[in-house]
């Protein structure tokens, strides 16, 4: 959940100061590229006033009501075989990737997967080559490091090997 300082903190949309003087609410962390319409709204304070005037407002209530059905995490169930995933660190959960319904990625928003089963997934080659072409094509940019999709391609090729 994000961390604001009254005062200090600005809201994202408009560029002014949360405070107590108009009402403000906290969003999760949503998305981790930087490139994504929505990582404006991700782990930021939004002014209530500029969040209902926003174009993206439904978008963004869209993914926070899957994020919420999501919670808690220790409830995960496979995507391959629909098992409960005892083991979290064997867990790969794919959130959100893109917000765009129109590129290929959308389709693998929120898959949860056992890494146990990457080689049973029948979507694997397709969400490496479409991942792939993602970040190849600058699509993806994280704030530090190489990010969830980059890591998400590593874990899966790594898997795949095993």
């Amino acid at each position: 959940m994000a961390i604001i300082f009254e005062n200090e903190s600005t809201c994202p949309l408009c560029g002014q100061v949360l405070n107590k003087e108009k009402p403000y609410f906290l969003l999760p962390p949503l998305i981790g590229n930087v490139k994504d319409p929505l990582f404006i709204f991700s782990d930021s304070g939004i002014h209530v006033e500029c969040f209902e005037k926003s174009p993206l407002k439904e978008t963004v209530l869209y993914h926070l009501d899957i994020y919420d059905k999501r919670l808690p995490v220790t409830a995960l169930k496979c995507d391959v075989d629909g098992a409960l995933i005892t083991d979290l660190r064997k867990a790969l959960l794919f959130g959100l990737l893109t917000s765009d319904p129109a590129e290929p990625l959308y389709h693998f928003n929120y898959t949860v997967l056992n890494i146990d089963n990457v080689n049973k997934w029948e979507k694997k080659d397709a969400f490496l080559k479409t991942a792939s072409g993602f970040l190849q094509q600058g699509k993806w940019e994280s704030l530090a490091g190489p990010g969830l999709l980059r890591n998400l391609v590593d874990k899966i090729n790594q898997a795949s090997r095993a």
